[in-house]
């Protein structure tokens, strides 16, 4: 007897321990639930999880169409001002050698324009001639530069892309073309003048043979 009740206290404490250890061990060693991903990739669209890369909201990945062939994406480096393009010709187009757009946030008066293109691989400006004035901004934010030095001629009207700077007004830029290269302007100063851009509009036209 008193066997068969020391076997029965044994199963009864055998029992309330492993209770006790799957109790204590349900926080600690759940699996994550099924929304759990899901909610960290949502997360880093939203630009709210440190440890994810910024997508959605980035303004480096706002793409979009505005005409056939002809593609634009922004880059801004300041939450002051904020553009668009309204619109560009296409590649090989030659009606019009203007870029249009709009300053939609920002004062017009305090920024400028320039305009560099590439062609064949090479940055040209600025344009439409390096001695030009910059670009300016009306005061209804409205703007069009000029992206070509040639009358329907020349091979700017071929610019595979098109970068627009928005720099602060009076911002003196050290764009100064190879006269021995053909006009080309270096890499470096691209770089020098993109560091110290408000915001840059890169505009890609499709390659289009005759």
């Amino acid at each position: 007897m008193i066997k068969v009740i020391a076997i029965l206290l044994a199963s009864v404490l055998m029992v309330t321990n492993l209770t006790a250890c799957a109790e204590s061990g349900t926080a600690d060693t759940a699996p994550p639930s099924g929304n759990a991903g899901g909610q960290a990739q949502q997360e880093r669209q939203q630009g709210t999880n440190p440890g994810g890369s910024r997508t959605t909201d980035d303004p480096k990945d706002i793409h979009h169409t505005i005409s056939e062939g002809v593609t634009v994406s922004y880059t801004v480096a300041s939450e002051d001002a904020a553009w668009e393009i309204t619109g560009c010709p296409s590649y090989g187009d030659r009606r019009t050698p203007y870029v249009y757009g709009r300053l939609t946030e920002g004062d017009p008066f305090d920024y400028e324009i320039i305009t560099i293109i590439i062609v064949g691989g090479n940055y040209y400006g600025k344009k439409p001639f390096n001695n030009s004035p910059n670009g300016f901004i009306k005061a209804d934010g409205t703007f069009m530069v000029q992206f070509s030095s040639n009358d329907g001629v020349g091979t700017d009207w071929n610019a595979e892309n098109i970068f627009l700077f928005l720099i602060p007004g009076g911002y003196k830029d050290g764009i100064e073309p190879d006269v021995s290269a053909g006009y080309v302007v270096p890499p470096s100063q691209i770089s020098e003048l993109k560091e110290n851009s408000v915001c840059v509009i890169q505009i890609d036209r499709e390659i289009r043979l005759p």
